[in-house]
């Protein structure tokens, strides 16, 4: 099982909402626990009363649609190379991303919350861009 730990916590009263809401989410979508950790002044303030837009489904994310997809394949095809760039939202799909990244012989870069799930067994992998990444990841997204 999964246990998500939300990171960062809550430094206010005022923003305990969005980090309640944030462990929530993640809860329903991963399908189990998350821990908060909050300093006691946090832990003990009133947080207010909760609004309707604070209320979650459970039923968060997209699909592309058919036409999404074909117009996705034209341009891998019309492509002379091609980089795929992930984060957070390859979670469910890491092993698609490993397998189509292998078919196309294609480099695998990410963004910091992409990293946990793109990076360990991933024969692509070049790594993160920006402020925390290194050049592997920059260099494949400049060439071609």
């Amino acid at each position: 099982m999964l246990r998500r730990s939300i990171p960062g916590g809550s430094v206010n009263p005022r923003q305990a909402r969005a980090v309640f809401n944030t462990a929530i989410l993640t809860a329903i979508l991963e399908k189990g626990p998350t821990v908060i950790s909050l300093p006691g002044d946090v832990a003990s303030a009133d947080g207010g009363h909760p609004r309707d837009s604070d209320h979650h489904s459970g039923h968060a994310g997209s699909v592309p649609s058919d036409a999404d997809l074909d117009r996705l394949v034209e341009m891998i095809d019309d492509a002379k190379t091609v980089t795929i760039f992930g984060g957070e939202g390859c979670r469910q799909a890491r092993d698609e991303v490993i397998a189509l990244a292998g078919r196309l012989k294609a480099p695998v870069g990410y963004a910091l919350r992409g990293k946990q799930w793109l990076e360990h067994g991933n024969p692509n992998a070049v790594g993160m861009t920006g402020l925390l990444g290194y050049g592997g990841g920059l260099s494949c997204y400049q060439r071609g």
